[in-house]
């Protein structure tokens, strides 16, 4: 199974998302990033902070369980 990883760190933010698609991927990282900006009033657009992402795609091999 194909999975994309993303990670956006920032002085008051640090938040991953791992998804099944790179749209999918960029549309959460969008999404959590301007909750935080309304929760905290962070001044950085996503247009201005996006390139900070570090994200990779990854094969996942195994099945986790419990």
């Amino acid at each position: 199974m194909e999975m994309w990883i993303g990670h956006l760190q920032t002085s008051n933010f640090d938040f991953y998302v791992i998804a099944e698609s790179e749209e999918i991927l960029w549309s959460e990282m969008e999404r959590s990033w301007n909750s935080h900006r309304k929760a905290t009033g962070a001044t950085y657009s996503w247009d201005e902070i996006k390139d900070n992402v570090w994200f990779n795609k990854q094969h996942l091999n195994r099945v986790w369980k419990r």
